[in-house]
């Protein structure tokens, strides 16, 4: 699943829960902070990569 506007990480716990992978995309930090809370309980071991001179940053479980 790819969610190119991913504000809290909505489509990608649905996801999770479902036993999908997924892509999130958000340019704003605060996003990112809230996806990684919400998406802690689901995957412990989320990948994160941020590019800081663009401002964006996502989250990905493969």
């Amino acid at each position: 699943v790819l969610d190119f506007f991913a504000g809290s990480g909505t489509t990608g716990e649905a996801a999770a829960r479902l036993g999908r992978g997924f892509v999130l995309i958000d340019e704003h930090h605060e996003a990112i902070e809230v996806m990684r809370r919400r998406l802690a309980q689901w995957e412990p071991e989320l990948e994160i990569h941020a590019e800081a001179q663009r401002g964006t940053s996502s989250t990905s479980k493969s």
